[in-house]
């Protein structure tokens, strides 16, 4: 069975902060993996995106990747973004895009615009605060060749993802 991932963001321990808290804003993004080989190291990664599924590479302070090496094939990590207040000019919601990787190959994706589970909500006094859409779709992908399908997915002899079928 091919490696999947499944994740949740909150930012500060809840789904809504302001740039007005004190401290840093810091997201935490736990990604739960299933199916992955036990005492292989692994890279998580995560990137922002906006409402429109833009990414917003420019909000991150620090953080975005965790190196790790599971114990067991089934698991979770957390991955932490530091927020760069400055940059929030106002009221968003970022949603969390997570990849794992293995050798430099992504093998799990999980990159739904607006979910819920992903999104957290950074207010700025004086602005509309935004609603979080719930949508879902969750692509895992295994990779042992060369090729490329959509959004740079490297293109392999299985893949295992909703609505995708190859024909």
């Amino acid at each position: 069975e091919a490696p999947s991932i499944k994740t949740t963001a909150t930012i500060n321990g809840k789904k809504e902060a302001s740039v007005n808290d004190s401290g840093d804003l810091i997201i935490q993004d736990k990604v739960c993996y299933t199916n992955l080989e036990v005492g292989r190291k692994y890279t998580a990664y995560a990137s922002l995106a906006d409402a429109d599924g833009k990414t917003v590479a420019d909000v991150i302070a620090s953080g975005a990747a965790v190196n790790f090496t599971p114990a067991s094939k089934n698991g979770c990590v957390t991955v932490e973004l530091k927020i760069n207040k400055d940059k929030i000019k106002t009221s968003t919601n970022l949603t969390v895009y997570e990849q794992v990787k293995l050798d430099g190959t992504i093998i799990a994706r999980h990159e739904e615009k607006g979910n819920k589970d992903q999104t957290v909500t950074i207010t700025v006094p004086g602005t509309p605060t935004p609603t979080p859409s719930s949508t879902m779709k969750v692509n895992a992908v295994r990779s042992t060749e060369t090729g490329v399908l959509g959004n740079n997915i490297p293109l392999s002899t299985s893949l295992l993802s909703s609505g995708i079928a190859l024909a």
